[in-house]
């Protein structure tokens, strides 16, 4: 595992110049705060001081043991929400987009997390109503509406 995690923070490091370089032939700085050079350039910096830091503790690490297979629960778990998450997104045009969100929270927290009925109907409608007035009310946003007009 000591010779993983040292190659990585070696690439993390190459990878990091590569991005921080490349991000040089972009603005740095725009008209009204950071141009899009800004973000991929800080970010290749702190991939290059992270890639060192992650070399120096994996060979200073006395753990060279091998590492357990992990067990498949893991991306089962990951597949069966991005599975409702698909079939959420799906449903926009036919229920609308608050709706559609409500439905995916109330099914993950209920089935999913096996939270009681009161909690799942309180998250999802309390994030129904949170959405509605940040992008409805607040920033203007036009959300996809479904039959009944939310």
């Amino acid at each position: 595992m000591r010779r993983i995690d040292q190659g990585a923070g070696v690439f993390f490091l190459l990878f990091g110049a590569l991005v921080a370089w490349q991000s040089l032939a972009l603005e740095y700085h725009h008209e009204f705060g950071p141009g899009p050079g800004f973000l991929p350039f800080w970010l290749g910096v702190l991939f290059m001081l992270l890639g060192p830091l992650l070399f120096v503790e994996a060979t200073r690490s006395s753990e060279a043991g091998a590492v357990p297979w992990p067990s498949l629960a893991g991306p089962r778990r990951v597949l069966t929400y991005a599975a409702v998450f698909f079939v959420c997104v799906s449903l926009f045009s036919v229920l609308g987009f608050l709706l559609s969100v409500t439905l995916f929270l109330l099914v993950t927290t209920k089935f999913l997390e096996g939270e009681r009925w009161i909690t799942s109907l309180v998250v999802s409608g309390g994030a129904c109503l949170g959405l509605y007035l940040l992008f409805v009310v607040w920033l203007q946003v036009v959300l996809p509406m479904g039959p009944l007009g939310f």
